[in-house]
């Protein structure tokens, strides 16, 4: 039996409360980037979406772990800093597998994010619109309608 489970019910079953708090894209932002106690106005998990692209190894933006520069929740772990460092300045495509394989596994030890889900947008598109590209992102251009 496959089993789903929405974010708030992860959460839960991982010990937290979640609080769903509807909010314009401005105050969320705002919110986000505290580092003030919950009770003050702060956070201590929120989630977001995007394409996996963005979150790819290249980029390695999930993984930064430099503190106050790093994504919200500002994880800080020199090792791990330290192997995307190496990763990003290493040419060779095997010595960056193996370079991947050790930031992955310090992901796991330290876990500057934690992924509580996958979402794929089911879309649908009328007949006489033409031209759509299928990407990772939703782009407005190329598209008519017949």
């Amino acid at each position: 039996m496959r089993m789903r489970w929405s974010s708030s019910e992860l959460v839960k079953k991982l010990g937290s409360m979640p609080e769903l708090d509807s909010s314009d894209w401005g105050t969320l932002v705002i919110r986000r980037a505290s580092k003030k106690p919950v009770e003050e106005g702060g956070w201590s998990i929120f989630g977001t979406v995007g394409p996996a692209s963005r979150r790819s190894t290249r980029r390695l933006t999930a993984l930064a772990a430099n503190g106050g520069a790093a994504w919200f929740g500002w994880p800080s772990d020199e090792k791990l800093e330290a192997l995307r460092t190496e990763w990003l300045k290493t040419a060779d495509s095997e010595a960056r597998q193996e370079i991947a394989v050790k930031i992955q596994a310090r992901a796991f030890e330290t876990l500057p994010y934690v992924p509580t889900g996958q979402w794929s947008p089911v879309t649908a598109y009328r007949k006489n619109v033409k031209g759509v590209i299928i990407a990772p992102a939703l782009f407005m251009w190329n598209v008519e309608k017949t």
